[in-house]
């Protein structure tokens, strides 16, 4: 039997592997790894109602990638609407904690699913957005997104 090396789990990472099973014993590792495979895309499918300027409506959290405090306002950019909301950042950070929201700065919390890379404190996201990351927030910022990847 070949050795599972250092190298193979490191790749595992490139294509979001969730677990490695071994083919001995196959029953419970792979009903374990299927359920946190369904846990994930629930997790991913969070829905939260919120009391937007125009109205209130449910959004699915997965469908934005940060939120600003712009002007006594915090403005949700999503990937294909913004929404305002009248309310202060530290309230929203604490709702949105537990579905992979993280604090980069005083103005800003980004949803770390889309998170490209963090470098230089600054927030790199897959669609090229640039958030700024204080020092004092950097090492917590990066402890709560390489977990985040090590989850998915």
């Amino acid at each position: 039997m070949k050795n599972f090396s250092e190298n193979n789990s490191l790749e595992g990472y490139k294509v979001n592997a969730m677990r490695f099973i071994i083919k001995q014993d196959l029953e419970h590792p792979l009903r374990e790894c299927l359920d946190a495979v369904l846990q994930s895309r629930r997790e991913r499918a969070v829905t939260m109602k919120f009391g937007f300027v125009g109205g209130e409506r449910n959004i699915m959290l997965k469908d934005f990638l940060y939120i600003e405090n712009r002007s006594h306002q915090l403005r949700f950019v999503g990937k294909v609407e913004e929404l305002f909301l009248n309310k202060k950042l530290n309230t929203v950070e604490e709702q949105l904690r537990p579905y992979h929201f993280a604090r980069t700065h005083q103005s800003y919390l980004v949803n770390l699913e889309y998170v490209d890379k963090l470098a230089s404190y600054k927030v790199y996201l897959f669609d090229g957005s640039i958030l700024p990351a204080a020092k004092g927030r950097y090492v917590e910022l990066r402890k709560n997104y390489l977990l985040y990847k090590e989850l998915m």
